[in-house]
């Protein structure tokens, strides 16, 4: 990770600060007192995520600081929270592989803390204590029910400075992975690990001792060893040195396409357009993975209304 040339590395003056980031002097003095964000709760199935959704200009700011730091070059198995890369460039490193390791870190985002977030602007940008102060306040929040603060979901700046802040853990997994012949990518929770022979168990206990020892715990429910067999990295089906996109999004267009035909008889065009819109994004994805689909007359359709 090359940071020295970054044009924020030893940055120390508020006052360009300040202009960098549209931010008034007076207001870098009481971060917490101009800048934080309600949460709420989110819940998917059985799943609940606690939601930061920054107010207007406080995102626009975190987005200037995501934009800043995305200019920090990272290694190539990163593929969360980088421009260019994305969960289709993660799994895409794995199709030459038949056997698969995979780990999820529980409650990730909620699980980070401040003090590591602190030690990148600190000790990795080398900015004085108060700037890096300011930097550590913009980017995270109180963690409710805790006393720390950590990197909140719903803002612009946590799947980057995630991997940032815990650089030196995720780097020490991938030497120790490079050192057994083994690939490894990073999409922001998920790692995965691939090679054309068995992963032993002695690999994932010591992969897992690392995390622990950044105070997070591995989910045992998402971690899955497979050999030769289809696997599912990050969205994406690994079959026969082939991405294919899982079987429920393909029954999701159809079953949108359906829905379209439904509400164009009830000329409906308020649910139209929704789901015109919902099946563009799924379409989108498909040829995203697969680089063509076998929905054109769907596509057609859509394209016609």
């Amino acid at each position: 990770m090359d940071i020295q040339k970054h044009f924020l590395y030893k940055v120390s003056n508020k006052k360009f600060l300040s202009e960098l980031l549209s931010i008034k002097i007076y207001e870098l003095k009481d971060i917490d007192k101009y800048f934080s964000t309600k949460s709420y709760v989110d819940k998917i199935g059985q799943k609940k995520r606690t939601i930061f959704p920054p107010k207007p200009r406080y995102k626009r700011i975190l987005r200037k600081i995501n934009r800043n730091l995305s200019s920090i070059k990272l290694p190539d198995y990163i593929n969360g929270g980088v421009k260019g890369k994305s969960y289709v460039t993660n799994a895409n490193a794995h199709i030459d592989h038949k056997c698969f390791l995979m780990i999820d870190i529980t409650n990730f985002y909620p699980s980070t803390n401040e003090r590591y977030v602190y030690s990148f602007f600190r000790n990795a940008m080398k900015m004085p204590a108060d700037i890096a102060k300011i930097y550590t306040l913009l980017t995270t929040e109180p963690l409710p029910n805790h006393n720390h603060r950590h990197l909140p979901q719903g803002y612009p700046t946590s799947a980057l400075l995630s991997i940032l802040s815990y650089y030196q853990m995720f780097d020490k997994i991938h030497q120790y992975a490079k050192q057994e012949n083994i690939t490894m990518t990073v999409y922001v929770d998920d790692i995965t690990f691939s090679a054309n022979k068995p992963i032993g168990r002695h690999f994932k206990s010591k992969v897992i001792r690392i995390i622990e020892s950044y105070n997070f715990q591995v989910n045992p429910e998402k971690t899955v060893h497979s050999y030769n067999r289809p696997i599912n990295v990050t969205g994406v089906i690994l079959k026969n040195r082939t991405m294919k996109v899982p079987n429920k999004l393909r029954k999701k267009i159809i079953d949108l396409d359906n829905e379209l035909e439904a509400a164009l008889l009830k000329q409906d065009s308020e649910h139209i357009t929704l789901l015109i819109s919902k099946l563009k994004g799924c379409l989108i994805a498909f040829d995203y993975v697969e680089g063509s689909n076998p929905f054109q007359s769907i596509n057609t359709k859509i394209n016609n209304l």
